[in-house]
């Protein structure tokens, strides 16, 4: 069976196909460090243009280019470029976006509004300690309930509107049911989704936000302090979100692999979360799909216990 064919129909159904090129990419989404793909993995049958289409769909971009350094004798001057310029463009995008969030946080933390960065350039370095290796286009922000108003009327005093130009009655629907706003500068030029939950209420999946917040940990970004999700808690929003979106980009199981690399987990923990909030399917899917696909390790009675999930195994 090709690669191709054993994917997610998510992601097998993405514009551009190809074997050879998405074997390479799963080969190339191995976080850095691990041995870099050698010359018996090109065999110069890759076509090129459709590989940079490839990673480009899937987010993977920078992290391609990096692995890629110690072989890019092997690949074709155009192609090599094309994904050269892309990275640098993220890295540029990624410095200008952590520059902002900083200034953001600190304007919440001196208003005494506890607020943890999530995704955006914060999550490139808390999992792959570089900002340069993960695209990002906006910046996501989570407070708790209690204090979103107050949040909101901080990130105005910096020139945020509410994206959405709806009634007051409506917003306040709308951020019910969604638990979070589109907001955006006109100075800065950035999107900011200001959040009060992970997913909308329909998904039944209750994280309480207070208790995101009091397990958050601390990161240097940019050498400034800023806080993030506890690995524990960050395993399994990474794992609703792709679920909730289908696993529709490698980046995101790329994202898990590196995860459980980086840290040493509680798993014991996991489960009793993932129990308490009815995500363990969700949970073992992420971290199969994960495995199958990305070469993650996860620990023995897990990988049993998503073999022996049916749904999960198909």
């Amino acid at each position: 069976m090709t690669a191709a064919a054993s994917l997610p129909s998510s992601v097998s159904s993405s514009p551009i196909g190809g074997s050879r090129e998405l074997t390479l990419l799963l080969q190339l989404c191995a976080f850095p460090g691990e041995a870099q793909p050698g010359p018996h993995q090109f065999n110069g049958e890759i076509d090129w243009e459709q590989f940079c289409l490839l990673a480009s769909y899937h987010r993977l971009v920078p992290l391609v280019c990096y692995r890629l350094q110690q072989s890019s004798d092997l690949v074709p001057a155009q192609a090599l470029i094309r994904l050269r310029k892309s990275a640098r463009s993220t890295a540029q995008q990624n410095l200008r976006l952590a520059s902002e969030l900083i200034r953001v946080l600190q304007r919440l933390q001196a208003d005494g509004i506890p607020a943890i960065a999530y995704k955006g350039p914060a999550l490139s370095q808390l999992l792959y300690g570089d900002l340069s290796l993960r695209p990002s286009g906006d910046l996501d922000i989570l407070v708790s309930p209690a204090q979103f108003e107050t949040a909101r009327a901080a990130l105005a005093a910096l020139g945020y509107e509410t994206v959405m130009n709806l009634p007051p009655a409506q917003t306040q629907a709308w951020l019910r049911d969604e638990r979070m706003l589109d907001l955006s500068s006109s100075q800065t030029l950035a999107y900011l989704d200001l959040h009060c939950g992970i997913v909308p209420r329909r998904y039944c999946i209750d994280f309480q936000m207070d208790s995101l917040l009091e397990r958050s940990v601390p990161l240097s970004l940019a050498s400034q302090d800023v806080r993030s999700l506890a690995p524990e808690d960050l395993l399994l929003v990474l794992s609703v979100h792709g679920s909730k979106h289908g696993w529709e980009r490698l980046l995101w199981l790329a994202d898990i692999a590196r995860l459980l690399r980086a840290y040493a987990l509680d798993w014991d923990l996991v489960v009793v979360r993932a129990r308490g909030l009815r995500i363990e399917r969700i949970l073992l899917l992420a971290l199969y799909l994960a495995h199958q696909f990305v070469a993650a390790e996860i620990p023995a009675t897990l990988l049993a216990a998503c073999e022996g999930d049916a749904v999960v195994r198909h």
